[in-house]
């Protein structure tokens, strides 16, 4: 099951560890309102931090203001769980923007989180900075981190000045994101870049489906099992049946119930009341939804083929591995 993150964003909630989004503010309040909130369930959640800051936020004002809803972050600082630094140490480093040094500096402090005990790395970057000459090297530099971010335990914030972007450079990031986080009659929202509403609508709609089978188990056309603690197939529907032949003879040890100790395992000593998970069964993929009866001591199996969704997936990486990637690439 995809780890959630909380990012103590209300308008948000949790997301998975990858995700790279940004904010279009106008003032110094709107800058608080989001990166407050943001670094302090970082700090709460075991996060190493980085505030990457720049007009009209700078780092002093920063600490301050995230001082107020954190009362111990002298500690935090101290322990050097959170960095705050003004852009001119970070992004200006040495007096001009090199992306591959900038994400180079990314990667070298994520492995440092890691390995002192964090759970990964938390940033945000105002580009209040950034002027007309530097930005077509900087949104190349966030299309990249946005295509590299998702392999890593790392959440992205970048935020940028309504009033230094037009309406052609708010497509451009919108593009180089997951999605926007805008102000809208006092109130924030968000706007969806197409790849992640088309991600969402996917997923609910596989949901919303398995969902609606799960009461019609003879009649649905996708496979679903109940299974017992110890691996034992106690139920099989027509269409498992006619999918995996030889499901009830192989138990446990087929390719569909991989390391199933380990997975019944977890969901009760977490007490979860559901996992998901892709399985690859020979040139098959398929999504299962795994429910847990306690009363039963049962679990209930939802599956369904997921093959062409993989190869979409398989597709876009090896499409980006056609430039380089600064967040694996370590080489000088």
């Amino acid at each position: 099951m995809e780890e959630l993150r909380e990012t103590g964003i209300d308008v948000i909630g949790d997301v998975p560890w990858g995700t790279h989004f940004c904010q279009f503010y106008q003032t110094k309040q709107d800058l608080i309102d989001i990166l407050v909130p943001y670094f302090k369930a970082g700090l709460k959640n075991n996060e190493y931090c980085m505030w990457i800051t720049a007009e009209p936020l700078m780092a002093e004002e920063a600490r301050q203001a995230l001082s107020r809803a954190v009362p111990r972050l002298s500690s935090h600082l101290k322990k050097g769980q959170i960095h705050i630094l003004p852009y001119t140490e970070w992004h200006l480093k040495g007096g001009s923007f090199h992306a591959r040094r900038v994400m180079k500096g990314w990667v070298k402090r994520l492995e440092s989180a890691l390995d002192k005990g964090y759970a990964g790395l938390r940033l945000a970057e105002n580009t209040f900075w950034l002027e007309r000459p530097q930005w077509k090297r900087f949104m190349d530099y966030e299309a990249q981190a946005n295509a590299a971010t998702g392999n890593h335990r790392i959440l992205a914030l970048g935020s940028y000045s309504l009033d230094r972007c037009s309406g052609t450079d708010v497509m451009d990031v919108i593009r180089a994101h997951e999605f926007a986080l805008v102000k809208q009659e006092g109130e924030w929202g968000i706007f969806e870049g197409l790849s992640y509403q088309a991600t969402k609508r996917a997923l609910a709609e596989s949901q919303a489906e398995i969902a609606h089978l799960a009461s019609f188990p003879e009649v649905n056309p996708n496979p679903v099992l109940e299974v017992d603690v110890t691996g034992d197939i106690k139920y099989l529907n027509p269409a498992a049946e006619r999918r995996f032949r030889n499901l009830l003879t192989k138990g446990k040890e087929h390719a569909f119930l991989a390391n199933w100790e380990s997975l019944a395992d977890k969901i009760r000593s977490e007490r979860l009341s559901f996992v998901s998970r892709d399985i690859n069964v020979g040139k098959s993929w398929y999504e299962q939804v795994v429910y847990y009866v306690p009363s039963i001591e049962r679990f209930r199996i939802y599956a369904r083929e997921v093959t062409e969704r993989k190869k979409m997936v398989e597709a876009r990486r090896k499409a980006r591995e056609e430039y380089p990637n600064p967040w694996i690439d370590k080489g000088t």
